[in-house]
């Protein structure tokens, strides 16, 4: 029936797998559960080499950490069935019907179920800026990521056919945090293979304090200025906003100004009522500023 993917990183997954085995063991499928674990420190594999008990269940650990893209690669190549489903290791499985609802749409060689956050504001204000991000531009109704089913996808929790997957990839060239699942969801539409949206959730739970947020976001601004810049990715609304300002020769003046602001903005960013507009501006400004930083060079 299907391989169900997940790469680890410092994360334990021994609910997330007791999860999905159930499910799949009372549907009666076919089907198998690669564990690929990169890198993470000595506690957490001490965990996770608990799920070795289960029989469908395969456990693996790196030599050395690969990277996002190269260990999503490395699993679907590894992977026995022509189905593959991803998951992200810090994926809570909250519907009992999670992996009968992929089952039901096997027809289609792309689908996305989507992520959810947690209702609840989180009682450590460190982690309300993710939270509050990722609700607000992550959690998207399924109608409202048909609309833009590209733009909308990520990597979090996908099925797709393992020729398709083959056909496509991930760019293992594009190794540095962020915006692999926009590269990749590029590469789809080139080739002409549709990304079906469902309504299949699962809930992340891992949300990070503010100031680790706040830096892998510049890491990942900084991966979207280089792939700009290679022509690999033009067309987010980051880049579009970009480009409106630098057609009217702002985008300089704009991101000098907001970083000149960045101690005030931080301020806000790290405490308990981050403004995601404040947050937006200041993604822009960094983004900018390599892309300055890659004209003078």
């Amino acid at each position: 029936m299907f391989s169900i993917l997940i790469p680890t990183y410092n994360t334990e997954i021994v609910n997330l797998v007791d999860d999905l085995y159930s499910q799949c063991r009372n549907l009666n499928i076919d089907f198998e559960i690669l564990c690929y674990d990169d890198g993470s420190l000595a506690k957490y594999k001490e965990v996770n080499r608990k799920v070795i008990e289960y029989k469908r269940v395969i456990y693996k650990e790196m030599k050395m950490n690969l990277g996002r893209a190269k260990i999503r690669n490395t699993l679907a190549k590894d992977a026995a069935f022509d189905k593959l489903l991803f998951l992200d290791a810090d994926s809570g499985i909250i519907r009992e019907d999670f992996i009968f609802t992929y089952i039901k749409q096997m027809n289609n060689d792309v689908i996305y179920g989507g992520r959810l956050y947690q209702e609840n504001k989180p009682a450590n204000k460190a982690k309300i800026l993710h939270w509050k991000y990722g609700r607000e531009k992550e959690s998207q109704h399924v109608e409202i990521r048909k609309k833009n089913p590209y733009l909308s996808f990520l990597s979090n929790n996908f099925v797709i056919d393992k020729r398709k997957f083959d056909q496509i990839k991930f760019d293992e060239q594009h190794s540095g945090y962020g915006y692999e699942d926009t590269l990749f969801a590029v590469e789809l539409k080139k080739n002409n293979i549709e990304i079906m949206h469902i309504d299949n959730p699962v809930m992340h739970l891992n949300l990070e304090d503010a100031d680790v947020f706040i830096r892998k976001t510049a890491e990942a601004m900084k991966n979207l200025s280089d792939l700009y810049t290679q022509k690999k990715i033009i067309d987010t609304k980051l880049i579009k906003t970009y480009k409106k300002l630098d057609r009217f020769g702002l985008a300089g003046l704009f991101g000098r100004i907001v970083l000149g602001l960045k101690k005030p903005i931080l301020a806000n960013l790290y405490s308990s009522k981050p403004d995601l507009l404040l947050f937006q501006m200041y993604k822009l400004a960094i983004f900018i500023k390599f892309q300055c930083d890659d004209y003078h060079k």
